[in-house]
């Protein structure tokens, strides 16, 4: 299985599993998940009812652009960026979406400075 496939199935599998958890048996709350696969877009809906209140949103949209991961949006307490790595995903092909590109970049100037400084210095 080359790389791109392998992140397409980490990505359903997570969403699967998540989905299952993040709604109670006693509630009216469905969560739907929503895959488009040509476009590598990867949703979570939460739809339905809580009393008279309706519940409606996108708890989590995680996408596939160029080989790399985008965390799109996370409403959730779970840290899915870590969750996605843990699972298989190369550090290197997760982005953060939801943060703005200059934060992206500082993380990314601040990780290659940690590697530089954990090379031993030689003479």
């Amino acid at each position: 299985m080359d790389r791109l496939e392998r992140y397409r199935q980490i990505v359903r599998t997570f969403l699967e599993e998540y989905a299952q958890e993040s709604v109670s048996p006693n509630e009216s709350v469905t969560a739907e998940l929503v895959f488009d696969e040509k476009r590598d877009r990867y949703l979570l809906v939460h739809v339905g009812w809580q009393g008279a209140r309706r519940i409606y949103g996108c708890p989590m949209q995680i996408d596939i652009i160029d080989n790399k991961v985008w965390l799109q949006h996370n409403a959730t307490e779970v840290f899915v960026d870590q969750e996605l790595i843990a699972r298989g995903i190369h550090s290197d092909d997760m982005v953060l979406g939801l943060q703005s590109p200059r934060i992206r970049e500082l993380v990314a100037a601040k990780k290659q400075n940690a590697i530089v400084e954990s090379i031993p210095f030689r003479n």
